[in-house]
């Protein structure tokens, strides 16, 4: 659905597909985002706003980034890849076939579907909001921080959130909750690149059965008995200094992200 290769200025059928998943996805915010990019675009000032107030009332966010994953695996299924081995002095594991195509579709999946934000970012710049805009721009930023399916649309809405001054206590703990899931789901205590490599398998594999990256990770840290809540003195390390936060004093104030 997001991808940078399909736009209305690339395909003659873009139109046709957006009118569709319009239709039949009005509570998708990802289906808005792509309108917002293509008003923004031609610098339609009208579509831009109107995308936006369909953006701050979607209920979800779904690139569709492991739905495309999943008919990977399924289509590498069909002809299934052999073991590979390599000579032991290359240091490099066996990597069962079984592994790969969950991994190599991911990966592949991520590169594939980009949510184009960029216009997102630019029509909610803090310099460029007038009348419902603001309030419409801050709903669709805490959609993608709350519900987006992968952790760079979460990261995106973050960062715009802060550049805004929008961020409320709320979001300031929706954002420390994310960075905690994904430091501690990119963390590993594999003994060795073999056990490495199934460890990577099985969180992929998590992410792909519940189709969004918050929740597999979420799961992988509970089915592995590890914390999912970040402790109170944890200090978010991709976070600028919290005294640019600017949230209410009776509040503790928490760091932010990236």
């Amino acid at each position: 659905m997001m991808t940078t290769r399909l736009s209305e200025l690339s395909s003659p059928q873009w139109s046709e597909a957006q009118e569709r998943l319009e239709r039949l996805e009005p509570e998708n915010g990802a289906v808005w985002l792509n309108a917002l990019s293509a008003a923004s675009r031609s610098a339609n000032v009208a579509a831009v706003d109107d995308s936006l107030d369909r953006f701050a009332k979607s209920t979800r966010f779904d690139t569709y980034q492991m739905t495309l994953a999943k008919e990977m695996i399924a289509a590498f299924s069909r002809k299934p890849m052999p073991d590979m081995y390599y000579p032991k002095a290359a240091g490099i594991p066996e990597i069962q076939k079984e592994l790969i195509a969950p991994t190599a579709s991911y990966l592949i999946a991520n590169a594939l579907l980009i949510p184009q934000t960029e216009p997102l970012s630019k029509e909610c710049a803090a310099d460029n909001v007038h009348g419902g805009r603001a309030l419409n721009c801050d709903l669709s930023l805490r959609l993608l921080l709350t519900a987006g399916d992968t952790f760079f649309s979460r990261t995106v809405a973050a960062k715009q959130l802060f550049r805004r001054h929008s961020l409320n206590y709320d979001d300031n703990e929706t954002i420390r909750k994310n960075d905690w899931l994904y430091d501690q789901w990119t963390h590993s205590d594999a003994s060795d690149l073999g056990a490495e490599v199934e460890l990577k398998a099985r969180k992929i594999n998590d992410v792909l059965v519940y189709g969004n990256e918050a929740d597999g990770m979420r799961n992988f840290l509970q089915t592995s008995s590890m914390r999912v809540l970040p402790p109170a003195d944890w200090i978010d390390k991709f976070a600028p200094k919290p005294d640019k936060l600017g949230l209410n004093d009776d509040k503790p104030h928490l760091p932010l992200t990236h």
